[in-house]
């Protein structure tokens, strides 16, 4: 019998403690790779965590000074001076700034305000990267932040600034100022980012209204403040001061006109051509001229830009039927009249190449019911007398265009009247336009006279400055455009005016990148219909001053509409020692990334006036821009 407890254990100690410790060492060996992947992946996360609290500080800072610049918000998009400097601090702070990106919301804090809203978004390198598997997380931040204190929107600089009836300015970006006390009454509703009033809170509460809506209230209001004219000295102010006050020493070019030829005494004839192609010679001297249905070229006297030697008609040039005249190089003087008949098509074409001067010495130049009269690019200049067009179309080419003294009157609703592209010159004398009149680029000088669109009619002025040295301007009819097919940013042109008066009351004013400047008169824009109005924008436009839209020395701005018109204006309205008055019915909206406001000696927006107001670039208000951090 073999005793089993007896037997020796196997050889190599293999027993079953042995076993146990291998396991021990397997599940020991498993719980360090848990435990390495488990502080691998914590060391991530907290790497994590950390990166999204440094980016968080980063755009915190990075959102409230881009809403500390001036005008930060432009419309609904962020201005560019915030977007450049939001992007600046990121990178100050190691960051990638094209991850950067600014945009206008909704505040997060108050309803009906906007912000500025910065969100930055780039890759994380992990030290382990266990948590990415390899691939680098992107961590998101986003910062919002409402400014506050912008000014330059709506401001009293000598009194008060009155919101009152039912008028209604929301503008959420913009501050309103006020030298003595801000007034806000009847069934007014307001919406502003701060209001900065000379009085002191108990001298105010009398002109705050309970039956207004008004945000913020009494209790958020800047009291005892300062208010000085910030924007006096802005390039744009100081432009537009410099421009009006260069036309302070009167009209540059002369009181005769610069090219006056007499018609030279000598042997005369009075050609009449019918059906007939014919060559009139150099440097003729011709009595009448009837033509029709003929062609005729004109040999002329080579160029001759100051008539010295040129071909004149003393009497009368009579067109009729279909006629070509064509025309060389030379200097051209029609003595009398020009007389395009009921009816007839003519064409004064210039030849390829030539270089000509038209003249009217003081007579006429008519053209009749139905008939069209087309002129080449030349220089023409109408030395007194007068144009009537009464026809289907009058059209002058490109050239300098010249009018000293005389009328240029286009008669009926039914006539067109174009000029190609200048410059215009008229000296005294007036323009009237009852249809269509067109002119191209410029620019345009006016001194004295009169500038009369009337009732029922269409006019356009193309790229180019606009300068009236007195007169009067009536600016009326169905359309009115300034600055025809120019740019919003680089801008169209300035309309300025020394002296005499200025009447915009047209059914619609179309002016994009235009800038409006009157010293010693008073502007109004009384009963005009549909404002399509904009002043350029860029930082250094070519034309006009950056985000000035009408800027008014020594007189008024009265803007009334009735209809409860929709305009769309984009600008300053600038009329420091005097009062600016905003009433009727209308509804001012500006442009994606337009501004709107005004700053004068007293303001009056009141009636059902409603105005979407927001800061202007380049025009800023008493208190520095200040941001709150809101999310």
């Amino acid at each position: 019998m073999v005793d089993h407890r007896a037997s020796p254990a196997p050889a190599g100690g293999t027993g079953i403690a042995h076993s146990r410790r291998g396991s021990v060492m397997v599940m020991f060996a498993l719980f360090l790779t848990v435990l390495a992947g488990a502080t691998s992946f914590a060391l991530d996360l907290s790497n994590l965590y950390l990166v999204r609290q440094e980016r968080q500080m980063v755009s915190d800072l990075a959102v409230l000074g881009a809403t500390s610049t001036a005008a930060p918000i432009a419309g609904s998009v962020p201005s560019a001076t915030a977007l450049a400097t939001a992007r600046a601090i990121v990178a100050a702070n190691g960051l990638d700034a094209g991850a950067t990106t600014l945009t206008v919301t909704p505040s997060p804090a108050r309803s009906g305000a906007q912000a500025l809203k910065a969100t930055i978004g780039a890759p994380v390198a992990l030290p382990i990267g266990l948590l990415s598997l390899g691939r680098p997380p992107t961590v998101n931040v986003a910062s919002w932040a409402e400014p506050s204190g912008t000014g330059a929107c709506f401001r009293s600089q000598y009194g008060p600034t009155n919101i009152y009836n039912n008028a209604v300015v929301t503008a959420p970006a913009c501050t309103a100022e006020a030298k003595t006390f801000f007034y806000s009454c009847g069934k007014s509703q307001t919406v502003l980012a701060n209001v900065a009033t000379g009085y002191t809170p108990l001298s105010e509460a009398p002109y705050l209204c309970p039956t207004a809506s008004l945000q913020p209230n009494a209790a958020g209001f800047d009291y005892s403040a300062t208010v000085t004219d910030t924007i006096a000295g802005t390039a744009p102010v100081t432009g537009m001061l410099a421009h009006l006050d260069a036309m302070a020493g009167g009209w540059p070019y002369g009181t005769r006109s610069p090219v006056r030829p007499s018609i030279p005494a000598g042997t005369t004839t009075s050609p009449s051509y019918s059906g007939q192609t014919a060559t009139i010679a150099a440097n003729a001297r011709l009595g009448s001229l009837t033509v029709s249905n003929s062609s005729l070229s004109f040999q002329g006297g080579g160029a001759d830009p100051r008539c010295t030697a040129p071909t004149t008609i003393a009497a009368t040039l009579t067109l009729s039927g279909t006629n070509l005249l064509t025309f060389g190089s030379g200097c051209y003087v029609f003595g009398a009249a020009v007389n395009a008949a009921t009816g007839s098509t003519s064409s004064l074409a210039v030849a390829p190449g030539a270089s000509v001067v038209f003249v009217f010495a003081g007579g006429t130049l008519t053209v009749a019911s139905g008939a069209t009269l087309v002129f080449g690019d030349a220089a023409v200049y109408v030395n007194g007398g007068s144009i009537a067009n009464y026809g289907t179309r009058l059209s002058f080419g490109n050239g300098p265009f010249y009018l000293w003294g005389g009328t240029i009157y286009n008669v009926l609703a039914t006539s067109t009247l174009t000029f190609g592209n200048g410059p215009f010159y008229f000296y005294g004398g007036s323009v009237s336009n009852i249809g269509t009149m067109t002119l191209g680029n410029g620019p345009f000088d006016f001194q004295g006279g009169s500038l009369a669109l009337i009732s029922g009619s269409t006019t356009s002025f193309g790229v180019g400055d606009m300068s009236f040295y007195g007169g009067t301007v009536i600016a009326g009819g169905k359309s009115v455009t300034f600055g025809a097919g120019g740019s919003a940013t680089t801008g169209s042109g300035t309309v300025a005016m020394h002296g005499g008066s200025f009447a915009l009351t047209a059914d619609s004013l179309t002016a994009i990148g235009t800038s409006f400047g009157f010293k010693g008169g008073t502007l109004s824009l009384l009963g005009i219909g549909t404002i399509k109005a904009t002043a350029p924008t860029d930082a250094n436009p070519r034309l006009g001053y950056r985000n000035l839209l009408f800027a008014v020395w020594g007189g008024a701005f009265n803007l009334y509409q009735s209809g409860g018109q929709s305009d769309t204006m984009s600008g300053l309205v600038y009329a420091p020692a005097t009062n600016a008055s905003i009433y009727g019915s209308q509804t001012i909206t500006p442009p994606p990334g337009g501004c709107f406001g005004v700053v004068s000696g007293v303001l009056d927006i009141y009636q059902n006036a409603t105005i979407n107001g927001a800061p202007c670039a380049g025009l800023t208000g008493n208190t520095a821009g200040r941001a709150v951090l809101v999310q």
